[in-house]
């Protein structure tokens, strides 16, 4: 069916493997606390008010760089120039780094939670930049 305007979206998916930090624990984590959340947002941002809408993210003092080990990592991720598509590529490489037992050498967090809310804080800043122009606020 047709959705009408949205006035705010509130993102809160949030899920922990506790003590896991494989792959598929990864890979679970990541699906549902960032690409999850990101596609959703994506879907219903055409629909969101112009000028009076919000997009609300429920995130984590867990996600933040300072859990990141190697600074020319900390560096890409803070870049004040990352893309969406950028961020996605990170992603997509923190978990091939997960799969291949290279997330401790490569400087990612333990945590596939803490990596999740981490990417997704980052996310949010894209975002904010990116529908300012409209009015949207992130």
């Amino acid at each position: 069916g047709e959705f009408g305007k949205v006035d705010i979206l509130i993102n809160n998916a949030g899920m922990s493997l506790k003590g896991q930090y494989d792959h598929q624990a990864a890979s679970q984590t990541m699906e549902t606390n960032f690409f999850g959340t990101i596609n959703f947002t994506q879907m219903l941002l055409p629909n969101i008010r112009e000028h009076t809408g919000h997009i609300i993210f429920v995130a984590s003092e867990l996600g933040t760089l300072q859990h990141i080990t190697k600074e020319s990592l900390k560096n890409e991720l803070n870049s004040p120039n990352l893309s969406s598509p950028e961020l996605l590529t990170l992603a997509d490489q923190y978990l091939q780094d997960v799969k291949e037992s290279l997330r401790e050498e490569k400087g990612w967090p333990k945590s596939p939670y803490n990596t999740s809310k981490l990417f997704l804080n980052l996310y949010t800043r894209i975002l904010a930049g990116d529908t300012e122009s409209k009015g949207i606020k992130v």
